[in-house]
């Protein structure tokens, strides 16, 4: 994937490391929460456990953001109150919207 992208070559080296970040600190986003943001760590991790679905890499695997409208971190949020979209359950994966996923499965082929 790295090596495949339109701006690929700028961003990457051919072993797919990235060309001017050389040493990178990886943090689990409840640590760069807490640590860098200074969130407690129960709040940290239910940002996190809302965020987390809509960051995963693979398209497949990646929850859209119209069924994440319905999580329990939202619920106390103004304006979100008992919103939920219907048909889409929290952390529903895009079943059903045309092009979710799909475009990267074609441009593999």
């Amino acid at each position: 994937m790295c090596l495949s992208g339109k701006w690929s070559q700028e961003i990457f080296n051919r072993r797919g490391e990235l060309r001017n970040i050389h040493r990178l600190r990886h943090w689990a986003l409840t640590d760069v929460l807490r640590e860098k943001y200074h969130f407690k760590e129960e709040e940290g991790r239910r940002i996190a456990d809302f965020l987390s679905p809509m960051l995963e890499l693979v398209p497949d695997k990646r929850a859209n953001a119209g069924g994440m409208a319905g999580h329990e971190w939202l619920a106390d949020t103004p304006g979100m109150k008992g919103v939920k979209i219907e048909g889409l359950e929290v952390g529903s994966r895009g079943e059903g919207i045309p092009g979710w996923g799909v475009e990267v499965r074609n441009t593999a082929r």
